[in-house]
């Protein structure tokens, strides 16, 4: 029973870890549920966040950067 809970445990950390990605925590979930977490975060290690996710950063930083008068 303890092995169960934490192989699941791992799924989600896998899924955590995935957000921002393409995939989405839902699909590295399942993912990770089906194989196992370990190719599932080679893969999220190999890979870089999702175009959407990049975008959203440098908004956010270009909004906020440093020297900026808030008025």
């Amino acid at each position: 029973m303890v092995e169960v809970i934490a192989y699941v445990a791992l799924c989600v950390v896998t899924g955590l870890l995935a957000i921002h990605r393409r995939m989405g925590f839902g699909g590295a979930f399942i993912i990770s549920l089906l194989v196992t977490p370990v190719p599932v975060l080679v893969i999220l290690a190999l890979t870089g966040p999702s175009h959407r996710h990049k975008e959203h950063w440098h908004h956010h930083w270009w909004q906020n950067r440093p020297g900026q008068d808030r008025h």
